[in-house]
């Protein structure tokens, strides 16, 4: 059961990689959504990795190395501290953190909380570690494209039920359901 957890759970938080979460809510899920038509098809998934793919390959040699992926995190981290600071003093008072933090679940439409029980996926953009040592095939610590589109185009035929070449608003829930599904009885405990 436990293995099961982890591999759903590794799969809603890297659906698809790059941030071109596919599972993830109708907001920010559809980065890969070119035309806006709710369903994401495979050219339109395979163009935004691509994509996302460049924008991380900063010296463009095929590869993302560990300095690039740093850079990114910090590149991410500079962008969101300037956002909180929005008196641009170079610091954080609690009542930015605080504005930041409401605005955060406005964008989440989280207004009790987290959104109610239970363990929450992950669905961000990052290149975190985890996600990069999953996508990373032959653990050099470098991903090339192939690597990096191999695992979402996997997720995107898993995705696709019909195997039409499109992903729907349907398919993207009864994968939502199913993993959150699983999670819960990841989460439960044996009854005495």
């Amino acid at each position: 059961m436990k293995k099961s957890w982890l591999i759903t759970s590794a799969l809603g938080g890297m659906i698809f990689a790059g941030g071109v979460a596919l599972a993830a809510p109708q907001g920010k899920a559809m980065r890969a959504d070119a035309n806006a038509d709710g369903n994401v098809t495979k050219a339109e998934l395979t163009a935004s990795l691509e994509k996302r793919f460049a924008e991380l390959d900063k010296n463009g040699d095929g590869k993302v190395t560990q300095e690039e992926r740093d850079a990114a995190r910090q590149a991410r981290f500079d962008k969101r501290f300037a956002e909180m600071d929005k008196d641009g003093n170079g610091q954080i008072s609690k009542a930015e953190m605080q504005a930041a933090h409401e605005a955060r679940k406005e964008r989440r439409g989280d207004h009790h909380g987290m959104g109610g029980p239970g363990p929450k996926p992950h669905w961000g953009g990052g290149m975190h570690g985890g996600r990069v040592a999953m996508m990373d095939a032959n653990k050099d610590g470098v991903l090339t494209k192939a690597e990096f589109m191999a695992k979402p185009l996997e997720m995107f035929e898993r995705a696709d039920a019909n195997k039409d070449g499109t992903v729907t608003q349907a398919e993207r829930q009864a994968v939502r359901d199913a993993m959150k599904k699983r999670m819960q009885e990841g989460t439960k405990t044996p009854s005495n």
